[in-house]
């Protein structure tokens, strides 16, 4: 019982300790995961940070440029102020007296002024109603992509889900087969250990038979004998029974003792021999 109940902590150790390992595969895929995107914002992060310097560099150079641009576009005017300067002509034209052109220009902005705020008035909704149907088609667009990022982000998190427990499944069909083929091995050499048991059990049991069947033809044999003995005692015995009775006729009380004192030692003589013959088997 305490070997068994301890088999059975020892089991419930494994599989502790297996879930732990699951466990901390599962962290250490996500680590991964996290570690792989940071090093992707990283690299994105170093290829923002290129293409800013790249710009800040072309910013540079146009500023150099446009710096350049105003110094010639100056120097230019120099040059054309000082060839004016160098180059003057008076004309004198004889013409009509102009008319107000300050009332005209005045008279013409207000007419585009009408033109711009009816042209405006018109297009208003027009534009309004583009802006709102862009609008609209660009929250319609963005719905299924984000549907699609959540879906990729749920299928990611079934899959790293689904990995860790395949891994679980996996660690836990080794410590199975582990458990299995420890069984296997100490059932078969308890099987081992039963067959030699049972072999020498079988040995002892066929030379017990053997000896028994020895003992049994010893025995009839020491039967036999004893039945002879017997016969041959009692044949004495009726030898010497006719022998007293045919002696008492002729010698008397005396001839009588003395056969019956050898009918004694010949059946002491026989019971011994037949004591010794037992013995020795």
């Amino acid at each position: 019982m305490k070997n068994a109940e301890l088999s059975l902590e020892v089991d419930n150790t494994k599989l502790t300790a297996d879930n732990f390992k699951s466990k901390y595969k599962t962290e250490l895929s996500l680590l991964q995961f996290i570690t792989a995107d940071i090093k992707e914002v990283k690299t994105t992060g170093s290829h923002l940070q290129m293409e800013t310097d790249c710009l800040k560099v072309e910013l540079q150079m146009l500023n150099e440029e446009l710096s350049c641009l105003k110094k010639d576009h100056q120097e230019d005017i120099v040059k054309l102020q000082e060839d004016q300067s160098k180059c003057q002509v008076k004309v004198e034209v004889n013409s009509q007296p102009a008319n107000d052109l300050t009332k005209a220009l005045e008279e013409m902005r207000e007419h585009y002024k009408v033109i711009v705020w009816s042209s405006n008035k018109k297009t208003e909704p027009w534009l309004v109603s583009k802006f709102r149907q862009c609008n609209y088609q660009n929250t319609m667009a963005l719905e299924p992509l984000q549907t699609q990022k959540r879906e990729v982000t749920l299928l990611r998190r079934t899959t790293q889900n689904l990995e860790a427990e395949l891994e679980n499944l996996h660690n836990l069909k080794a410590s199975r087969m582990a458990t299995l083929t420890e069984t296997e091995q100490n059932y078969a050499a308890q099987l081992q250990r039963m067959q030699n048991i049972i072999s020498r059990r079988e040995d002892e049991l066929a030379k017990t038979r053997a000896e028994f069947k020895q003992m049994s033809a010893d025995g009839g044999i020491l039967h036999y004998l004893k039945d002879l003995l017997e016969m041959e005692i009692k044949t004495y015995g009726q030898l010497m029974d006719a022998e007293e009775i045919r002696m008492d006729t002729s010698n008397g009380p005396l001839r009588t003792s003395t056969s019956k004192q050898m009918y004694m030692f010949l059946i002491s003589e026989a019971m011994s021999i037949t004591c010794k013959s037992l013995f020795i088997s």
